[in-house]
């Protein structure tokens, strides 16, 4: 139990304390914890318990979505007002508001519709809120550019409500972002747009993914469309339609099945992508939009998030879907070196699709509690309930 937080009625957590975001260092072994108090707790990921180098939580109203750096010595949290709060933890400072986006106050429960990501080797901090703005921050908070932008005027994020389509490649040299006005590229180092434009056509996008080089894009959207770009030159190297069965959604005025979420496995082989309204996720041949798997429908409603997650080793792919609360589908992948056998699901309780780091261990949300395992085994090896 930790601090004030250790309030509980007959077994019952009390709705405060109820964690909404969990973020995990890359490579040591921090995990940043928001509740839905405001309280953002450090715990250790060995073994759960409060972090040796900090026992009491940080207190920031609104705490939304927080962030760690790769080695795990700053911490940062996004308020639902726009506020961007860095926490040096272990320097035992309170966290400061070092940048501000400029967004409308958004309210509910879930930590969805923001993304708030160190890139993957540190040094620069992503952050962005669906259908508005995004910025690119130095580690101290302060903007790559001069002008503190990113997008140009008139410009936001696209997607929908509950997903900010922001990705990083692999290396952190590049990020992408899905705007009202396309998909664009941009260089993580200075902060600016990249030549090529990306012609969609009329297709409607949701979600963006670039490989590990920043050198693939690849895009999803309406009529379960999603299209492979060559990143130097915009050249549209595939596109592919999922062909899903849509189960009578036609009777409720739904059209189409979009494609809300995509995440290329570790290996860049695989290409997972989930869909709204049915909630299946589907797996492709990134190379070609080779069609591979379906998944079955796992309900959930038009529009809510659809959230994905790769295991280190890549045999095991997370989805989620909402339904009342977040329900969360483990995919285990079946591979013989490169080639692709089959998969079947697995439906856990309810809870959010998990993070990893770089050695393998997940951290989710379930229930009123955070919980490790061993991504690659599957093994749980702590929960913790605040």
């Amino acid at each position: 139990m930790i601090g004030t937080l250790a309030l509980a009625v007959a077994g019952l957590q009390v709705d405060g304390a109820r964690p909404i975001d969990v973020a995990l260092s890359s490579r040591s072994d921090v995990v940043a914890l928001a509740s839905r108090d405001g309280s953002v707790h450090i715990l250790d990921a060995a073994t759960g318990a409060s972090h040796e180098g900090r026992r009491a939580p940080a207190k920031i109203p609104g705490a939304w979505v927080v962030a760690v750096e790769p080695e795990g010595n700053v911490v940062a949290i996004l308020d639902r007002s726009g506020g961007v709060h860095l926490w040096s933890w272990r320097e035992d400072e309170a966290p400061e508001v070092a940048h501000r986006l400029a967004i409308e106050p958004r309210t509910g429960e879930w930590a969805f519709g923001a993304t708030l990501e160190f890139a993957p080797r540190g040094g620069r901090l992503l952050v962005g809120v669906a259908g508005e703005g995004a910025s690119l921050l130095h580690r101290d908070g302060t903007p790559v550019r001069d002008d503190g932008r990113i997008l140009r005027t008139g410009e936001r994020l696209g997607g929908h409500f509950f997903e900010a389509p922001l990705a990083w490649s692999g290396d952190g040299t590049r990020f992408a972002a899905l705007l009202n006005s396309g998909p664009a590229v941009f260089d993580a180092e200075r902060g600016r747009r990249l030549g090529a434009s990306f012609d969609v056509g009329e297709t409607e996008l949701r979600a963006i993914a670039l490989d590990a080089k920043g050198q693939r894009l690849f895009v999803s959207g309406e009529a379960v469309t999603l299209i492979q770009f060559e990143v130097e030159t915009g050249r549209r190297v595939w596109t592919s339609h999922l062909k899903p069965p849509d189960f009578g959604m036609h009777l409720f005025g739904v059209s189409s099945i979009d494609v809300s979420s995509l995440a290329l496995s570790p290996d860049e082989r695989l290409l997972a992508c989930a869909t709204s309204s049915a909630s299946h996720a589907a797996l492709l041949d990134a190379r070609d939009g080779r069609h591979l798997w379906l998944g079955g429908m796992h309900g959930g409603r038009m529009g809510e998030p659809r959230l994905l997650a790769w295991s280190r080793d890549g045999k095991r792919l997370f989805h989620t879907y909402a339904s009342g609360g977040m329900a969360l589908v483990e995919v285990q992948i079946n591979r013989l070196g490169g080639r692709f056998l089959g998969a079947r699901e697995i439906v856990h309780e309810r809870g959010a699709a998990p993070v990893f780091d770089e050695r393998g261990l997940g951290v989710r949300i379930t229930g009123g509690a955070v919980l490790a395992f061993d991504g690659d085994a599957g093994k749980v090896l702590w929960k913790r309930t605040l």
